[in-house]
């Protein structure tokens, strides 16, 4: 049980690591409020030894903020988690609470992290994939829930696009065939996103059989495969975050959601101006509500580790709406 993150402060050459056992689904919002705050909320957490990092399965969030270059690196949440418009209004509204440093969402986790603090990254890697065959391309049973945007262009250059509810990374896994066989009854020549649904995509990936070539972006850290031998014979670019390049790959025939500034704003607002408990106390009420019944739990004291910011002395709906206006300004 847990939201596991590390934390880490790099300075002359070094760095330092900690740990929080809360901590991954509010390190956007305990983080955006500047320098001093979120430097003091990292040397609050567990310091840890410097090979004691987690590996990718079991880190949900991290950051990292080295002092010497002012460049913080970040990932976790919750819904700015999977909302690539989301996340990327909340990094425009750093530049007025970080001025002066490059702020930027960790796409590769804590992989990302760990190499650049010069921890070799391919020690934390744990995940690994099924290796099982891509699903077939179906109708969608609900529009609604289209997630993944898939387009094809044909070794005789013609464009299909289609839409799916099925993990991004089944279709990753799983190689090209799944998709350059997919049934063309299924496809759009054309598709705008907003006559599924107003929710943006969460990944989205393109194939060209001509040039062997598969580009995929995606919003969650999380999506992982890897391209041997799946892909074998094939050059995998990954995006990031850049959907752009699939809507240019495409030539515009297809199209996502226009996110309007004011209400994704609605939705950020309250998500950063939230106040969170601590997941500690939810333990201890456990404990106490077993201990009532006669019960011994024995616990992980891990689970104790976490310190939550103090933003009592921040009128931080002031320094929102000024980040704001600097925004629309």
């Amino acid at each position: 049980m847990g939201h596991r993150a590390n934390l880490v402060l790099v300075q002359e050459g070094t760095y330092e690591l900690y740990y929080n056992h809360w901590g991954a689904l509010t390190i956007p919002e305990d983080l955006f409020w500047g320098e001093q705050e979120a430097q003091r909320y990292i040397q609050m957490q567990k310091k840890v030894a410097p090979h004691e990092w987690l590996d990718d399965v079991w880190a949900e969030g991290g950051a990292l903020m080295d002092l010497d270059r002012r460049r913080l690196m970040l990932f976790g949440g919750e819904d700015i988690k999977y909302d690539l418009p989301m996340q990327r209004l909340y990094l425009q509204l750093m530049a007025s609470t970080w001025p002066g440093w490059s702020v930027e969402w960790a796409y590769g986790g804590i992989i990302t992290l760990a190499n650049y603090a010069g921890y070799p990254g391919e020690k934390l890697k744990d995940r690994t994939t099924d290796r099982q065959a891509a699903p077939q391309i179906e109708p969608l049973d609900n529009p609604k829930w289209a997630t993944a945007a898939l387009s094809v262009r044909h070794a005789d250059g013609t464009l299909r696009i289609y839409a799916s509810d099925t993990f991004p990374e089944s279709f990753l896994e799983g190689g090209p065939d799944a998709l350059l066989d997919a049934n063309p009854a299924y496809s759009h020549e054309e598709l705008d996103w907003i006559t599924l649904t107003a929710d943006f995509p969460t990944a989205g990936l393109h194939l060209d059989e001509a040039k062997k070539t598969m580009e995929f972006w995606r919003a969650d850290v999380d999506i992982f495969f890897e391209a041997e031998p799946a892909w074998s014979g094939w050059q995998v670019i990954d995006l990031q975050g850049n959907y752009e390049r699939q809507i240019e790959l495409t030539e515009g025939k297809l199209q996502f959601p226009q996110r309007d500034q004011k209400a994704l704003l609605e939705q950020l607002k309250p998500l950063l101006l939230r106040d969170v408990g601590s997941g500690s106390d939810t333990i201890l009420e456990v404990l106490r509500v077993h201990a009532e019944q006669g019960k011994d739990v024995q616990v992980n004291p891990a689970v104790f580790d976490e310190e939550r910011p103090d933003f009592r002395s921040l009128n931080r709906e002031q320094i929102l709406d000024e980040a704001i206006r600097q925004l629309k300004a």
